[in-house]
């Protein structure tokens, strides 16, 4: 028992850092394009956490598309940069996960249409 809570105490110290280490590194990037385009990112994230309403947040997820997309198709991309690899990776992850939202939302407005009348 005290084996395994010991584990779980090591795997969780284990993803704090890594976390840390994550954010600590992304602050380092120096690449206007990328200060520039994250920070958009990070207020269209927590507009898009914030809002209730999903065409909003299917709104507020397109343009946080855009926004990585800029980053995604980027003319100074160094692949043996870490900072480029980094910044890639972040803009992947963000994308996808706006693309959800947005099919998410795709998806409420087709069952919405498919309810036949009077339904709840």
């Amino acid at each position: 028992m005290d084996n395994e809570r010991a584990k779980i105490n090591n795997q969780e110290k284990k993803k704090k850092s890594c976390s840390e280490f994550s954010e600590a590194r992304i602050n380092r990037i120096k690449c206007p394009i990328f200060c520039s385009k994250n920070q958009s990112m990070e207020s269209y994230t927590g507009a898009i956490n914030e809002e209730k309403n999903i065409q909003k947040k299917a709104y507020l997820a397109a343009c946080l598309i855009r926004e990585a997309d800029a980053l995604l198709t980027c003319q100074y991309v160094n692949k043996r940069k870490i900072d480029c690899r980094i910044c890639q990776k972040i803009s992947e992850i963000r994308k996808k996960t706006a693309e959800l939202i947005v099919k998410a939302q795709e998806l409420k407005s087709f069952v919405s249409e498919d309810k036949p009348k009077g339904a709840v």
